[in-house]
């Protein structure tokens, strides 16, 4: 039997610039599709475009990503601490407290980005209480589906992300090979 080698030895990980560049193909489709915002709370969509990985809770948080900055934060403030150990400094972190609205919050996010009767996209995974809250209080947003932005950027895979489907695909016939 072949000794097995470490067949990820030298995988570069996704860095700072990778982020930014799903980004920057985000706002991309964002101005193609009129939309002034994106909302994406906790799942894989926030993990793809932030690097940010936290639970789905019962509360509103996620990420308004946006034409015009980088993403700014919704969170609840008795989480804020942890919210800031994951967030890049350089991002703007809001806070609402338990008896203050998370959806007032988010429009105001977009007011401040002067697009206070924007049209702002819901990540497709985003879940329907805060959409429902969301038309709500803030009823001068128009909400659309982001899925146009969210599968528009996931679909088309860069050359760094065929490498680790393809590197992944190598190990799990491996593994099959070898459990056989």
């Amino acid at each position: 039997q072949a000794k097995l080698s470490n067949m990820v030895a030298g995988v570069k990980p996704l860095g700072p610039e990778d982020y930014e560049s799903r980004l920057e193909k985000a706002r991309r489709l964002m101005a193609e599709q009129k939309l002034d915002g994106l909302f994406i709370s906790g799942g894989s969509d926030l993990m793809y475009f932030t690097n940010v990985n936290w639970f789905i809770s019962e509360r509103t948080f996620g990420a308004v990503l946006n034409r015009k900055r980088k993403p700014i934060w919704v969170w609840p403030a008795f989480e804020a601490e942890s919210a800031r150990e994951l967030i890049p400094k350089d991002q703007e972190l809001r806070t609402w407290e338990e008896h203050e609205s998370p959806f007032r919050l988010i429009a105001g996010v977009m007011k401040d980005l002067g697009v206070a009767q924007g049209t702002l996209g819901i990540g497709p995974s985003t879940r329907s209480f805060i959409v429902y809250g969301m038309r709500n209080d803030a009823p001068s947003l128009e909400l659309v589906n982001g899925a146009v932005v969210t599968e528009g950027c996931r679909a088309v895979k860069s050359e760094k992300e065929i490498a680790y489907l393809d590197l992944a695909n190598r190990i799990t016939k491996l593994a099959y090979r070898e459990g056989f």
